[in-house]
């Protein structure tokens, strides 16, 4: 059933795409690299060299901010693994019918001119009932 699928870009949206990241990266990346270079976390970085471990608060931050970071991975670790697992389930599952021999066709929904010149949707001039809603269906009753 995914083999069936073709993913193309234009090639305008990968240009489009190419564009924004080579704008946006370094913009982003910028924005940290100024606001560590103030001076409030430079001295924090030299206060906390080898063998001084900072106030208590300092430790019970970094501490929380550890266990923190080791929760938030490990629920991004096993979120991924049951969308895995999922995936791999719909993808062997049967899409409830059978597409062989199935023949596809589309239609194009554009305008037409009229011998009166008012351009109106071919399916709505063949099926317009006078309701006085639309201006064709106006024209018609009067």
């Amino acid at each position: 059933l995914l083999a069936s699928v073709d993913a193309v870009m234009p090639w305008r949206t990968q240009l489009l795409t190419l564009a924004v990241s080579v704008v946006l990266v370094p913009l982003i990346s910028l924005v940290p690299m100024a606001l560590a270079t103030r001076d409030g976390q430079v001295s924090a970085l030299k206060d906390g060299g080898r063998g001084n471990t900072g106030s208590a608060a300092a430790v019970r931050a970094r501490s929380g901010l550890v266990v923190a970071q080791i929760a938030l991975s490990s629920a991004l670790l096993v979120t991924s693994g049951l969308l895995v697992r999922s995936y791999w389930k719909v993808a062997g599952e049967s899409p409830g019918f059978d597409a062989r021999g199935v023949t596809s066709a589309s239609s194009s929904c554009r305008r037409i001119v009229t011998p009166t010149r008012s351009p109106v949707l071919p399916f709505t001039s063949a099926r317009c009932r006078p309701c006085g809603r639309c201006p064709e269906s106006r024209k018609r009753a009067g």
